[in-house]
């Protein structure tokens, strides 16, 4: 497999080529699977990927607007996958797919495609699997009506398909006959179906998979199959049903599974089930209080599996009783409070998997379990389960493999209650506040693997004596408690153990004879990080053979002593970020021969030694940034790194040890003070492939800096002092394909500066150019695609300006001086796709401006002091900018020829009328911007005609004197809706009201509230199909306790407050959103300075029981006025469990566990002491003053003022009635 890597800035390394045009660069022959990913490349012409004979190729996520027909020509015979997802892409580029006889596998997932009709006939027999989810497919047409203009139209002449995907767009309908027969999985979930679709049953008779999740089908119709029918799996989560039909489907179909998730189930009536023959049935997230008698009746023999988590049950349901053969059931986050003896009889002998996590279960239901021998899940966590006792697993615990436990009240684990346990493979203890563990407390659990004791101990010190007795013990989690100190001997026990997390304890010192190379042999992963270490002893980790990763970030430590990693023949990373590193002795780091990582980033280093590196033999990545370096010496020592990262230093000069690391591909050397780029400074970097200079103080770039640097293909020298560059400049960079030269000093560039290149990218943004260099950019003529020359001092550009670079794509010219734009000025660039002219105070004839410029597909003429809308005659134009000028009305000829227009921006224009008059010619328009105009009228025609509008901005209407909800309920596909309040609007609130009862499809509500009180104004939104929520307003101040109260049921939330000047939030605020599933809660940049954990829990007493699950998604805090003191110290400890209990930050890579804490920390406060900002995170937890200090508060909040007056008065009461 050939993978083309993305760089930083977001372009593609390229690979040596033959030919100066071919902009991918790929070799010739043939290729099993080629990957472009992350790229700049908007376009695939002809020869891209000419004489390249591709069996697989992944184009995903890059910038592709366009396909040439025979892109693909020299892969016709051997192609069968094509990736082009997540790309601009507005049609299914048929043209090209033509030539292409084996396709199998096709991808468009996320593009903009709007219509899938067209010939799909060269691979009607071929193609097996098409993704075309989130586009902008608004229906499936009925293939069997044909057209006298379209010989071939819809999916229906895929005879071979057997998947597809079409999640995430907006169909409201499948027509009876617009689907392949031979389907066998169709997945059409998120879309805007009401009605279940009987006819892809009916019509597809191989279906066996059918996922319409998400969608807003309300019923189960009443029908019969001709046939009876097999299906194995049907997907209905996040709908509105409420009820089944008794015995569905009259027998006629069976559903083997069958998931009901996140519906409005209150009740499961009698033979809801009958005759699917289900074998699982999913029902969690509903609000279901019973099930009839015979809720499962025809399914009591067959039902395998069953969800009912999170629902609204007080026991277990006698109905489920009846059920015989059940193996998997699932009753976590009810309202069961006890699990009576019998209850799980009946299938006690086939039960495998019991959840019963976050009840009200005071102890283990030992009765109930009695018989249920065969259990091999078990899960009572979330519970308020005080003691374990030694009976509890008894007569039915003897096959459990996994059990967790986390999360209850337990305080003390005794000898031996595990013994019955004796093929327990995986035990979590976390989050219970174990006081006593004894000795034997594990002893026979002889095949136990993983132990997890994260933020359990409320002890000092580790009971390292109850680990002896887990001989086969693997994982071991003791992340976040309150450790200080760990002997010698602790894990002498642990001879299996693999993986070992001691992070976020207060461990000040590992002892150097801790890890034994004869018992800890298979160590491989092991994590100190966010303790209290302050240095690294010799020998600590020496000899450890297996020992792969290494995390001791967010520490103290100061200095690494001589080989603090040493002899370590498997070790891949060390992370040492965040440290208080001044010093690393020599040979610190030594025979490591696989180490590829090591971080040392937010150190306190001044100097690196490459004596500090002895035989790394691998090539290494090397992370220094964020340190003090102001040098750097070898001493005659080669370092065999791949990638040296030394930005945010202190560098003054090009380090002349860089000429030791010859190996060496990617270099980072931005944000230093360098001044001068020296004579042949470079000369021995010859495989160096990207060079990062940004942000230094650069004036003299010297004649032959860049000799030698012969595979260079990425070059940053932006936000630099250069003036001045030689001829020749570059021409020892034959591979150089992004220069970045943007704000520097420059007002002129050489003739031949680029000369012997392959110049795909050039940005001369920000620099003092006067006139266009088109004599330099001629060298470069062929292979240029890219070009900005954004904020300079252009004045004038002609038909002599572009003639020498005819390929180009992407043109940037927005905020110079130009004025007069001659007609044929863009003659030359009829390959142009973007073009940028705004911020300029143009005059031109735009008709004839751009008639030789017909393939573009973004256009700005913002604040280009326009004042009527020119006539556009551009046929594939995608995205118009007009904002910020002084256009008063829009001629209708001036859009008339934009047919393909999606994105049109008229913001910041003086517009008094919304110009309904132009949706006739603009059916395709997705996006439109109208905020900040004087735009006086919202009636019900104002948007009529825009049938395929998502997106939608009617924010800052200051003059907005009416307003008809009706005109935005019509657009039935709209997804994202910007908009105010306007109290001062005649019947708003009631217009407001009928709008967000009615606009069921949307899904992101951004709202600027005018009032200085956000209190029902949202009381009418229903919609739970919400997943982003944005409140801002600069007036706003008090947010009432039930402004979210509809907000209970979304699978998934975003709730964001920020721009405001709130400085608290009610109590009970969030607390009903306990049951969606994914919560995220957004309250950065306000005003706030306090915070209290009623406004998320509603009592206080309960969010450490419940945990940080009921905002999963996590706080965003940044940007507020807390200070630091005792009434954060909550939100502290919530923030450091959240990383662990949430995201699981233990258990995921090591660098995507610091990207988790860096968010966490963003959370800031003041520290008046210390006179900064420090991370909420590290508060300390709560101690008996703080404690005090709460207490003390509490008191004298209005609420305990009023509570102790009432209990003052009740005992005078019961005094006076006692006398």
């Amino acid at each position: 497999m050939l993978k083309i890597e993305h760089n930083e800035l977001g372009y593609k390394k390229k690979l040596k080529v033959k030919r100066d045009t071919d902009t991918l660069g790929v070799p010739e022959g043939q290729i099993n699977q080629l990957e472009v990913i992350d790229s700049a490349i908007s376009t695939l012409e002809a020869d891209s990927l000419l004489g390249c004979q591709l069996q697989a190729f992944v184009f995903s996520n890059n910038r592709l607007q366009h396909i040439s027909d025979r892109v693909f020509s020299s892969s016709w015979k051997i192609l069968t996958s094509l990736d082009l997802s997540y790309n601009y892409l507005d049609s299914v580029p048929f043209g090209a797919l033509k030539e292409v006889k084996e396709l199998q596998w096709l991808n468009l997932h996320r593009n903009q495609i709007s219509s899938i009709n067209g010939d799909w006939s060269h691979m009607k027999t071929t193609l097996t699997t098409l993704f075309v989810g989130e586009n902008d497919i608004s229906e499936m047409a009925d293939s069997t009506v044909s057209s006298p203009h379209i010989s071939h139209t819809g999916l229906r002449q895929l005879k071979a398909l057997i998947w597809l995907n079409l999640d995430g767009n907006r169909i409201h309908k499948i027509h009876k006959h617009s689907l392949p027969a031979a389907l066998q999985t169709v997945s059409i979930s998120h879309n805007l179906i009401e009605n279940f679709p009987l006819d892809i049953i009916s019509t597809i008779p191989r279906l066996q998979w059918l996922y319409l999740r998400g969608n807003h089908i309300k019923t189960i119709p009443e029908h019969t199959f001709p046939k009876k029918l097999w299906v194995q799996k049907i997907d209905l989560s996040e709908n509105f049903l409420k009820t089944l039909p008794s015995a569905p489907f009259n027998n006629s179909i069976y559903i083997k599974d069958l998931n009901l998730a996140m519906n409005d189930f209150t009740a499961v009536t009698a033979a809801s089930f009958s005759g699917l023959e289900c074998r699982r049935i999913i029902l969690s997230y509903n609000q279901i209080e019973k099930f009839e008698d015979d809720a499962f009746q025809g399914i009591v023999e067959t039902l395998e599996y069953l969800d009912l988590d999170h629902n609204r049950l007080k026991s277990v349901p006698e109905s489920i009783v009846e059920l015989t053969q059940l193996k998997y059931l699932y009753l976590s986050f009810n309202f069961l409070s006890e699990v009576p003896d019998g209850a799980l009889e009946n299938f006690g002998g086939s039960l495998r998997a019991l959840s019963l996590s976050g009840n009200h279960l005071y102890r283990i239901p030992s009765g109930a379990l009695a018989n249920c021998s065969k259990i091999s899940y078990f899960n009572i966590g979330f519970n308020q389960i005080h003691e374990i006792y030694e009976d509890d697993f008894t007569s039915w615990g003897k096959l459990i493999q996994t059990l967790i436990l986390n999360n209850n009240r337990i305080t003390n684990l005794n000898g031996g209650v595990f013994t019955h346990l004796p093929e327990l493979k995986e035990l979590s203890f976390s989050f219970n506040p174990l006081r006593y563990v004894d000795a034997s407390a594990f002893i026979g659990l002889d095949k136990l693997e993983s132990l997890e004791l994260s933020f359990s101990f409320d002890r000092d010190d580790l009971p390292y004596d109850s680990f002896k007795t887990l001989p086969r013990l693997q994982i071991l989690s003791l992340d976040h408690n309150n450790f200080h100190e760990i002997k010698s001997e602790s894990f002498d026990a642990l001879s299996e153990i693999t993986y070992l997390n001691l992070e976020s304890n207060k461990i000040e010192t590992v002892p150097s004879n801790l890890f034994k190379p004869e018992v800890h042999a298979k160590l491989k992963n092991l994590r100190l990080s966010n303790n209290e270490l302050t240095t690294i002893e010799t020998g600590t980790f020496r000899s450890l053979g297996s020992l792969f990763e290494v995390s001791l970030s967010e520490n103290k430590i100061a200095n690494l002593q001589m080989e603090s990693f040493a002899d370590l023949p498997q070790l891949n990373k060390i992370i040492l970020s965040n440290n208080l590193i001044s010093r690393i002795g020599p040979g610190a780091f030594s025979n490591l021969s696989s180490l590829r990582k090591l971080d040392l980033q937010f150190n306190e280093l001044t100097e690196l030694s490459f004596k500090q590196f002895v035989n790394l033999t691998s090539p290494l990545s090397l992370n220094l940034s964020f340190n003090a370096i102001s040098s750097c010496i070898s001493q005659k020592h080669e370092l065999h790194v791949e990638i040296l990262d030394l930005r945010y230093n202190l560098l003054s000069k090009i380090p002349q040890c860089l000429q030791s690391t010859v190996m060496l591909k990617k270099l980072y050397l931005d944000h230093n003070a360098i001044i001068t780029l020296e004579y042949n400074i470079f000369m021995q970097l010859s495989s160096l492939e990207y060079l990062g200079l940004q942000n230094n103080h650069i004036s003299v770039v010297e004649k032959k800096s860049f000799s030698g640097l012969k595979r260079l293909q990425y070059l940053d020298l932006s936000r630099n002092l250069i003036s001045h560059l030689h001829n020749n400049q570059f021409t020892d960079n034959p591979r150089l394909r992004v220069l970045n030269l943007s704000r520097n000093s420059l007002n002129y560039l050489p003739r031949e500066v680029f000369g012997n290149t392959v110049l795909e990218f050039i940005d001369l943004s920000f620099n003092s150019f006067s006139v266009v260099p088109s004599f330099s950019l001629s060298n470069v003529g062929l292979t240029l695609r890219h070009l900005s020359l954004h904020s300079n001092n252009l004045e004038h550009i002609d038909i002599t300006t572009f003639p020498d670079i005819p390929f180009l794509h992407h043109l940037d010219l927005s905020k110079n001086k130009l004025t007069i734009l001659p007609d044929n000025v863009f003659t030359s660039l009829s390959l142009l796709q973007y073009l940028d002219l705004s911020s300029n105070p143009l005059r031109a004839n735009f008709k004839e401006l751009f008639h030789y410029a017909q393939n573009l597909k973004y256009l700005s003429l913002a604040d280009t002091g326009i004042t009527q809308t020119p006539m556009l005659p551009l046929p594939n134009l995608i995205h118009l900018n007009l904002s910020l000028n002084n256009i008063q009305e829009i001629n209708k000829n001036s859009v008339q020829e934009l047919s393909k227009l999606k994105y049109l921006d008229l913001s910041r224009c003086s517009l008094n009328y919304i110009p309904s008059h132009l949706w006739t010619y603009l059916s395709s328009l997705k996006h439109l911007d109208l905020s900040f105009n004087h735009i006086k009228e919202i009636t019900v025609d104002s948007f009529h005609g825009l049938k395929s509008l998502q997106v939608l901005n009617i924010q800052h209407l200051k003059r907005l004197s009416r307003f008809e909800s009706k005109a935005l309920i019509q657009l039935r596909i709209l997804s994202d809706l910007y908009m105010q309040t306007w109290p001062s609007v005649e019947r708003f609130y009631d217009e407001l009201c009928y709008l967000f009862s009615h606009a069921t499809q949307l899904k992101t509500l951004r709202i600027n509230v005018i009032e200085h009180r956000l209190e029902d104004q949202l009381a009418c939104l229903t919609n739970r199909k919400i997943t982003k929520l944005e409140i801002t307003g600069r007036n706003l101040r008090i947010v009432d306790k039930d402004a979210f109260a509809r907000f209970s049921k979304n699978p998934s939330l975003t709730i964001k407050i920020s721009g405001t000047q709130i400085s608290e939030l009610p109590p009970g605020l969030f607390a009903n959103m306990e049951k969606i599933q994914y919560l995220t809660i957004d309250l950065s940049n306000n005003m706030l300075n306090s915070l209290t954990p009623e406004t998320f829990y509603g009592n206080f007493t309960t969010w450490d029981d419940i945990g940080t699950t009921l905002i999963s998604g996590g706080l965003r805090l940044s940007g507020n006025r807390f200070r630091c003191g005792c009434h954060l110290a909550w939100l502290g400890h919530w923030l450091r469990r959240w990383t662990r209990e949430s995201l699981q930050a233990h258990n995921v890579p090591v660098e995507l566990s610091l990207k988790v804490h860096q968010i966490a920390k963003e959370a800031t406060c003041w520290d008046s002491a210390r006179e900064r900002h420090v991370p909420i995170l590290k508060l300390p937890p709560v101690d008996m003053s703080c404690q005090a200090s709460a207490l003390s508060s509490r008191a004298n909040h209005p609420y305990h003022q009023w509570r102790s007056v009432i209990v003052c008065l009740l005992l005078l009461v019961m005094f006076i009635g006692g006398a």
